[in-house]
């Protein structure tokens, strides 16, 4: 039986994570954005075992898009003409990025934000007018993977830690009581 039930939530999980790419693909598609995969990256990259975990992970990725967008802007207003200074710039903002990711618990924030220069500033082409658009679309595609996973996971069959949360807390009490016994019985 409880085969049964980690198989059911399991394709659950797989419907929902699947109904998130089609609303974001889809959304992307009809509004005639260039790059609607990158809606469908977001949803993929997100998906992790809790809704919780899945949305902090995709604020963390839209946090990040968003700091290695402002430096792909900032780099391309600064050094529009001056290749090596922009290449310079770019390596010193993904090492302070990699830097930046030991030691935190929001490493990958730093690791969207130190992929997410390069990947933007480069994609643009040699027009700033592209590069701009590229910037834009990247982050709303962004924002829109996120939003359609947490839309659906949070309307379509919501689950909650709860008991698993009471569970846990009752076998942590059960076990620090069994320790207390054991430590009184040895002083007496």
């Amino acid at each position: 039986m409880s085969d049964l039930r980690v198989l059911s939530d399991r394709v659950k999980a797989a419907i929902k994570t699947a109904l998130a790419m089609v609303l974001a693909y889809g959304v992307a598609l009809s509004m005639d954005w260039d790059h609607a995969d990158w809606a469908g990256f977001s949803v993929a990259l997100c998906t992790l075992s809790t809704v919780g975990e899945s949305l902090n992970k995709g604020l963390l990725r839209l946090s990040g898009t968003f700091l290695g967008s402002l430096g792909a802007v900032t780099l391309i207003a600064l050094f529009p003409q001056d290749r090596w200074l922009f290449l310079i710039g770019m390596s010193i903002f993904t090492g302070f990025c990699t830097y930046m990711m030991l030691g935190t618990s929001r490493w990958y924030f730093w690791y969207v934000a130190g992929f997410s220069l390069p990947l933007i500033a480069l994609s643009g082409g040699a027009n700033p007018l592209n590069d701009f658009r590229t910037i834009v679309t990247r982050f709303e595609e962004t924002a829109l993977g996120v939003v359609s996973y947490t839309v659906v996971w949070l309307l379509v069959w919501p689950t909650s830690a709860r008991e698993a949360l009471e569970d846990a807390v009752r076998r942590l009490a059960a076990a620090h009581r069994q320790l207390a016994a054991h430590s009184s019985r040895r002083q007496s």
